[in-house]
């Protein structure tokens, strides 16, 4: 799936990504792949599981 981070707070090491296939989705520093640094804005790639209070995205890559 590809969508935008909403909101990233890179001290705590988690946020939101926005896509028009799903609802919000919940990502955490743990399911970042490679060395980018997901900023407010930034196109992401990722896919999405089921979690317990929603999506939670798994494999996110920043798209360059």
């Amino acid at each position: 799936m590809t969508g935008k981070i909403k909101f990233y707070d890179q001290l705590k090491g988690f946020g939101f990504i926005t896509s028009d296939n799903s609802p919000d989705t919940f990502c955490h520093r743990s399911a970042l792949v490679g060395d980018g640094i997901p900023m407010t804005g930034d196109e992401v790639e990722f896919m999405a599981k089921p979690g317990p209070r929603g999506p939670k995205a798994t494999a996110i890559k920043v798209v360059p």
